[in-house]
């Protein structure tokens, strides 16, 4: 298949699958990684459950560091795998705020290199 017929698919394709949407609630990229962390073997609606006072309370990874993990994960308890969850948050905050100034990186290989991503 030439490129033309490649990029024509796709084209079609766009049309008819649309943009990819999440039911996740979330405020900003750092929210909606944490709800992506939190997502794996739950639903949607118990993550935005979890989150929503969560998210009252912690915006960025400096946020999330001074809550500590004990606090975080009586947030997120009614979310399977909780432990492993909060655990994995936490060091994702840190790994933020060490390696990348407290930002989400944008690149695949930064997102995948985090733990529970």
């Amino acid at each position: 298949m030439d490129k033309s017929s490649i990029n024509s698919v796709y084209r079609t394709l766009a049309k008819k699958i649309g943009e990819a949407k999440t039911e996740l609630n979330y405020f900003n990229s750092y929210t909606f990684l944490v709800s992506v962390v939190l997502s794996a073997q739950a639903t949607d609606k118990s993550v935005n459950a979890a989150t929503k006072d969560l998210f009252k309370a912690v915006k960025n990874p400096r946020d999330m560091v001074a809550l500590g993990e004990r606090k975080l994960k009586g947030y997120i308890k009614t979310i399977g795998l909780y432990n492993s969850k909060g655990k994995n948050i936490i060091i994702i905050s840190k790994i933020l705020i060490n390696d990348y100034k407290s930002k989400v990186p944008t690149k695949f290989k930064d997102l995948i290199s985090l733990p529970g991503v």
